[in-house]
């Protein structure tokens, strides 16, 4: 109890102290005006730095934010605009897909219009996955018409024949394929052959030796085998060995086919040829009494 008195009167005593002291200041004070200027100024020197460094911290901190702000609404426009971006390319290259299917489709009624051939339009679906066989599957079959044997054309030429028909979609075989085989002529010296597939192109068989064959000519559909009408380009000689002497009467001529199987998207079902519509004949009639 005796230190806890002795603390508390040591507080007392202090605190009576200070208190004195700051009368005392009080009172010199209001005698000496001046004294409150320079203890003024003085605070002021020794706690400027300390308001400029909080000044500066405080401006700081809220550039930085401000700057966060700026940033987060700037990454916001970019994300939208990147967003704008991708919706523009997507229609753009919808529009050129569509301006390309016209083109592809001009150049078929083209064809069309030139041939005076008719017959069911239909888009390439799917190629076989083998290489064992060229073949393609279109999306026409036996309810539009089209039937087993029909020949598939497109603008540049031959394209093969309707092997099997579904009711919506049908399977073509492809004049590059082994088993396929097309009656054809060379269109400037009328020597004939036969083109057979070879998987990646075409080879005219069965060519005479003395037949004279330029690298560059033009082969054609004869129009002989009952599937491909006459005149239809089927290829363009690539390549021309001439046979041996004694060894063998027929020449290997090499086909570069027009079509560009790879980029087929379109082809023409070709329909049969209407006979033509007779007229009917009636025979004349005969007066009475004519002689």
């Amino acid at each position: 109890m005796g230190a806890f008195a002795r603390n508390r009167a040591r507080i007392a005593g202090t605190a009576f102290f200070l208190f004195c002291v700051s009368l005392f200041l009080t009172a010199y004070s209001a005698r000496n005006p001046w004294t409150a200027s320079v203890g003024a100024t003085l605070g002021s020197g020794l706690l400027r730095p300390l308001q400029i460094s909080y000044s500066a911290g405080t401006s700081g901190i809220s550039g930085i934010w401000e700057r966060y702000l700026v940033l987060i609404g700037v990454q916001r426009e970019n994300e939208v605009l990147h967003s704008r971006l991708l919706a523009l390319e997507a229609q753009n290259s919808k529009f050129m897909e569509l301006e390309g299917e016209n083109s592809r489709l001009r150049g078929l009624v083209d064809f069309i219009d030139r041939t005076g051939l008719r017959g069911v339009a239909a888009r390439v679906i799917g190629h076989d996955a083998s290489n064992w066989m060229q073949i393609i599957t279109v999306g026409a079959g036996s309810d539009d018409g089209v039937k087993v044997g029909m020949p598939a054309l497109d603008g540049n030429g031959v394209v093969g024949q309707v092997i099997a028909a579904g009711p919506h979609s049908s399977r073509v075989l492809l004049v590059t394929d082994h088993s396929s085989g097309v009656d054809a002529i060379i269109q400037g010296g009328r020597a004939r052959g036969v083109a057979i597939g070879t998987g990646d192109g075409c080879v005219l068989e069965f060519v005479l030796s003395e037949e004279e064959i330029k690298i560059g000519d033009r082969v054609i559909t004869s129009g002989m085998d009952g599937v491909y009408p006459k005149g239809l380009l089927v290829g363009v000689v690539s390549n021309v060995e001439a046979a041996r002497r004694g060894t063998n009467m027929f020449q290997s001529v090499t086909l570069k086919p027009t079509v560009e199987f790879a980029r087929l998207e379109q082809v023409l079902l070709m329909r049969e040829a209407e006979p033509p519509v007779r007229a009917a004949v009636t025979p004349p009639t005969v007066k009475k009494g004519a002689k």
